[in-house]
């Protein structure tokens, strides 16, 4: 096996999806959702990767809501990248409906977070990042039109303005992994 596959543990991304969805509910913009960034930076800062907080302001149809992407950038030689995203908020229901996402961005935050830590120290070819995005889920009751998928494309309009989107070779997106009947 390649160290990095080696390195890898089901067991502690378990672990770490336990102790983000300890934080209940964590709609973008709720105080658990903060919680939840504050936990995922002090987990990857430990890795040695270079960290980005790519902070803005959503237009809902429930008003304006403060989110923010996470990126963990692991260094390689090549010039290009590969990146591997998530989310992390749940999806924001009435209150008495404690949904809180295990099989949803519980599971990808805590892949995300075991892949960072099996990517530390590791040689690579490409550039790897590690992309926890913020605003996937709709704020409404339904999908519908653009009421979704804030992170994912605030983050391609910034990447395709500073050039980013060029150098990327593959996107793999992980998202509802977490159910033992996939």
């Amino acid at each position: 096996l390649p160290a990095f596959a080696a390195d890898f543990s089901g067991a502690s991304a378990l672990e770490f999806t336990k102790r983000v969805v300890a934080f209940g509910p964590r709609p973008s913009g709720s105080e658990a959702n903060l919680k939840q960034q504050a936990y995922i930076l002090s987990q990857i800062k430990l890795d040695g990767c270079m960290v980005s907080e790519d902070a803005f302001t959503a237009k809902t149809p429930k008003g304006e809501v403060a989110m923010k992407n996470i990126i963990a950038k692991f260094p390689g030689k090549s010039g290009k990248a590969i990146v591997i995203s998530g989310h992390f908020d749940t999806k924001l229901y009435p209150a008495g409906r404690n949904f809180v996402g295990a099989n949803d961005g519980g599971s990808s935050t805590g892949l995300l977070l075991e892949l960072a830590r099996a990517l530390a120290k590791q040689p690579r070819t490409d550039d790897v990042y590690l992309v926890w995005l913020d605003g996937e889920e709709a704020v409404r009751e339904e999908w519908a039109g653009e009421d979704n998928e804030y992170g994912s494309r605030h983050l391609a309009d910034r990447w395709h303005k500073d050039g980013t989107l060029a150098r990327i070779k593959a996107l793999i997106n992980v998202d509802m992994i977490g159910d033992k009947n996939l």
